[in-house]
């Protein structure tokens, strides 16, 4: 269970938050330690943006966030400046997005015995680990899939209900409705 609390904890790779005092590269620091980021007003058109790039789509009545959580909102506690996130973080809270309504989907058609719509999701959200994102982003994706989708698929949806209680409800902020 150690290793599967790392993966719960996927989602805290979206909002690792840059706090970059010289974002700009505009002293004497060489412009290649540059982190490319964004503020707060910039991360809707961000995430509009990741949404056209995403290769998948959404379970029915799940819409893609047209604007940033609230955590964007915060300050840096230090310089009181909005707080900066890398540029391709929109990407990788699109591709959570997607993740935690499949897995959504896929608990409510369990409770309801929806066969067909388990299985359908259970196909979607074994793709997480191959999203180009995801690949480039999370450490051992793959381990994804043995801790959480292979026991859902065996009929063990215990340990993907807990990665989505503890992971997805920040999502309530982006349009998706948790239980």
């Amino acid at each position: 269970m150690q290793r599967a609390k790392h993966l719960i904890s996927l989602t805290a790779l979206v909002f690792v938050l840059a706090s970059c005092t010289n974002p700009a590269g505009n002293d004497d620091s060489d412009s290649s330690d540059t982190v490319p980021v964004i503020d707060r007003s910039e991360i809707g058109n961000a995430l509009q943006a990741a949404v056209t790039r995403f290769p998948e789509y959404l379970p029915p009545g799940v819409t893609w966030p047209i604007d940033a959580p609230h955590v964007f909102d915060q300050t840096n506690e230090i310089t009181g400046e909005p707080i900066l996130v890398h540029k391709d973080v929109a990407d990788m809270v699109i591709s959570e997005h997607w993740l935690c309504a499949w897995t959504d989907n896929l608990l409510s058609a369990t409770q309801e015995q929806r066969t067909g719509d388990v299985e359908t999701a259970l196909r979607q959200i074994e793709k997480y680990p191959n999203l180009p994102e995801v690949e480039k982003n999370v450490d051992n994706p793959d381990e994804f899939t043995e801790y959480f989708v292979k026991p859902a698929q065996a009929g063990d949806i215990s340990l993907i209900r807990e990665f989505y209680e503890t992971s997805c409800f920040h999502f309530s902020d982006l349009g998706l409705e948790t239980k």
